[in-house]
């Protein structure tokens, strides 16, 4: 009996995305838009006053488990759902989360992400790669009907700001305006339920010394 429960765990491991070499199941950030995988150690800088949904990979299996989030290695008290909300309000909200998940025969922790505060921009994930010059990415997807996920790079340290403006060059949305460290950077533009019409629209990183425009159309 024993021996088909420990079966039984490691495929529900294995299902989860915990590999026979050790690999750690990752933590997604869940939005209205959707539910994006967030690699380990990501940043996740949250805009204030705003709120910030993290789950687990593959959450459908998760739910097989026994849960537990932590903060800065201790257990918050009563998270023990497939999904936690974290909330900038809290001022002892900033740090580092992972989740436990445990069955009778296994103990796994998700891989951590890092969350922080930032006033000045909506919701940011970094990853501390080094980068040898600013670049931003296409637009992905193009056509847009949901979000578009926007990703660029920094060398260094640098105030930037990424918005959207319409073909005349009025801004339309300012999706980022704050400083950021040195590494890739990612933020969604959401237009579902939005304003925003059917056209097309260019994509703007100004950084000290850069500037780069990126087409995007909008299909609603």
């Amino acid at each position: 009996m024993h021996t088909r429960t420990s079966i039984i765990a490691l495929a529900l491991l294995a299902s989860i995305g915990l590999s026979s070499a050790g690999q750690a199941p990752r933590l997604t950030r869940v939005s209205n838009a959707g539910t994006s995988t967030l690699d380990p150690d990501a940043v996740l800088r949250v805009a204030d006053g705003s709120s910030v949904t993290l789950g687990i990979e593959n959450e459908k299996n998760a739910k097989y488990y026994d849960i537990q989030w932590f903060r800065n290695n201790e257990p918050l008290a009563g998270a023990t759902g497939i999904e936690l909300r974290i909330q900038p309000t809290d001022g002892a909200f900033a740090g580092s989360y992972h989740a436990r998940l445990t069955t009778p025969c296994a103990r796994i922790m998700t891989a951590p992400v890092i969350v922080e505060r930032d006033q000045m921009n909506n919701d940011v994930v970094s990853k501390p790669f080094v980068v040898a010059d600013v670049e931003l990415d296409d637009v992905y997807p193009n056509p847009v009907t949901d979000k578009a996920n926007i990703t660029f790079r920094l060398p260094k340290a640098a105030k930037v700001s990424v918005y959207v403006t319409d073909l005349v060059g009025n801004t339309v949305a300012t999706v980022v305006n704050s400083t950021l460290p040195a590494g890739v950077h990612s933020v969604e533009y959401i237009v579902r339920g939005t304003t925003t019409s059917s056209s097309m629209y260019n994509v703007v990183l100004e950084a000290p010394g850069s500037s780069f425009v990126k087409p995007m159309l909008v299909v609603k």
